[in-house]
């Protein structure tokens, strides 16, 4: 999409939302909310990919992977 990725991109990847979506997600009682920023996941049977920093604030690191809900925002 052509957003240069450091260590503070907020965002997410999805094979089939246009880029600049907003989407919310939740898990375990946090929620965040990141914009489409790249194609992807990569890796079969995922459907979200998303940025270390989103990882952090929603709490999945250091698992890795983990199943999050997530609502494309109005």
């Amino acid at each position: 999409c052509g957003q240069t990725l450091t260590k503070k991109t907020v965002g997410v990847a999805h094979k089939k939302l246009p880029c600049g979506t907003q989407v919310v997600f939740a898990y375990q009682g946090r929620w965040a909310r990141a914009k489409v920023i790249d194609r992807g996941p990569h890796i079969g049977g995922r459907t979200w990919d998303l940025t270390q920093r989103l990882a952090k604030r929603l709490g999945t690191v250091p698992a890795g992977t983990a199943t999050v809900k997530a609502v494309v925002a109005p």
